[in-house]
């Protein structure tokens, strides 16, 4: 349900009650501007003020820390990415394989950049800090290669190969030792594992420039369906299919005008550019079709290269505790596209605030020198304005603190909640 009732129209109608101001908002020909970019630099101005507003704040979809990975795109159970995050605000990561209940958390500090890294060097100690973490754009993450060896190469390792198993920390008493959640395509699609299992003999791939959400698929291309008795022979591009390597394997055909053709088989004889396999009811075909590898139990998702993932440190090992990350963040402004749209997320509450903002910002938009020489003074006014809804929401003590786990000359306290300490922070698990 939406928190706000109050839409771009009503905050119009009254600005248009001032005479100065009337003609910026009843430009001929154009009924919607300059009221939505108005309207847009408003929304822009609160949201840029260096304050976490509560009704703006965005959970990230959960994700869990695999082996000797640092970067994660993020993607919703949907399969869609995350586009929306503005900044992050705080952060806990849960040991999610404890048996204790409730399970143990530890804090996560959020910040602005963090280095590529390929070791854990942090220090962890008795420190309640666990993890730093902070976000990149996905096409700036790193991804693994599919079938790539872990040394010899550019790499950073880790990369999965046929027959990789993807274990479900969730399953498991411990880090598991995956390789890599994410991955290039050859079609330079970027890849996030959303369903763990095992891996077939065929690079997951999807079509080039594919959308985000789309899943990719372990295929080969296929050519040509020659038919010589007993014998059928596709022919297409058989990515490591040589000297028989997919011998007893199972493909299902897809695409071929014949349907005929289009069906699952099992190879006796394989090379670079053909699958053999026994007739069935296949004809002589020239046509552009797909072989899919049948032994695949994984998915892979593309994501949004524009989209926004997580940078950790220090990096998983492959052995430990496998953590949760639970982070908040602030959501990027809302973009006003019509009149009729309300002020949703911003509740009612706040509306004099936004309105205010947007007759200030009308007198900036006029024709006339001496009602557009009113916006510096009305502007000045407004920012007031906005201190004073900052002020409103900051009611409540904060609850957000560094508190020194030992003095300044190095002496140690007790690690647990007493009276002489009663602002021990969590503590190592």
């Amino acid at each position: 349900m939406a928190v706000s009732t109050v839409t771009i129209q009503n905050i119009v109608d009254i600005a248009n009650a001032f005479g100065d101001i009337e003609p910026v908002l009843n430009v001929g020909g154009s009924s919607a501007q300059p009221a939505l970019t108005i309207a847009n630099d408003v929304m822009t101005a609160i949201c840029a003020a260096p304050f976490p507003h509560k009704w703006n704040e965005l959970n990230l979809p959960y994700f869990y820390t695999n082996s000797l990975q640092q970067d994660y795109a993020l993607v919703y159970p949907d399969g869609s990415s995350v586009t929306t995050l503005s900044w992050l605000e705080r952060g806990i990561v849960i040991n999610i394989n404890a048996t204790s209940s409730p399970k143990p958390f530890r804090q996560v500090e959020v910040g602005r950049q963090l280095p590529q890294a390929t070791s854990s060097w942090y220090n962890r100690g008795s420190l309640g800090l666990m993890y730093l973490a902070n976000w990149f754009p996905n096409k700036t993450l790193y991804y693994g290669t599919w079938g790539e060896a872990d040394t010899g190469n550019a790499t950073q390792g880790n990369n999965p190969v046929s027959g990789s198993v993807y274990t479900s920390p969730l399953t498991a008493s411990a880090q598991v030792d995956n390789p890599i959640l994410q991955i290039r395509d050859a079609n330079d699609n970027l890849l996030v594992l959303t369903g763990y299992g095992t891996e077939g003999v065929v690079a997951p791939v999807a079509a080039s420039d594919a959308s985000a959400g789309t899943v990719a698929t372990p295929v080969l291309t296929l050519t040509q369906v020659a038919v010589a008795g007993p014998v059928t022979t596709y022919t297409g591009t058989i990515t490591g299919g040589a000297a028989n390597a997919f011998v007893g394997l199972t493909f299902t055909i897809a695409g071929f005008t014949n349907v005929l053709n289009n069906v699952q088989i099992t190879v006796t004889a394989s090379t670079a550019t053909t699958l053999v396999c026994v007739t069935s009811t296949q004809v002589n075909e020239t046509d552009s079709a797909t072989a899919l590898d049948d032994s695949a139990t994984t998915i892979w998702t593309v994501v949004d290269p524009d989209g926004q993932g997580i940078r950790i440190l220090p990096v998983p090992s492959t052995s430990g505790v496998s953590w949760q990350f639970n982070l908040v963040g602030q959501e990027r402004p809302v973009r006003f596209t019509n009149l009729q749209q309300t002020l949703d997320p911003l509740p009612d509450e706040f509306e004099p605030h936004f309105r205010a903002g947007f007759i200030a910002q009308c007198y900036r938009y006029s024709v006339e020198a001496k009602v557009r020489a009113k916006f510096q003074t009305e502007w000045a006014i407004w920012l007031q304005n906005l201190y004073e809804l900052r002020v409103k929401q900051d009611r409540e003590q904060e609850e957000n603190m560094f508190v020194p786990d030992r003095g300044i000359m190095g002496g140690g306290r007790s690690g647990r909640t007493n009276a002489a300490w009663p602002f021990r922070g969590p503590g190592p698990f």
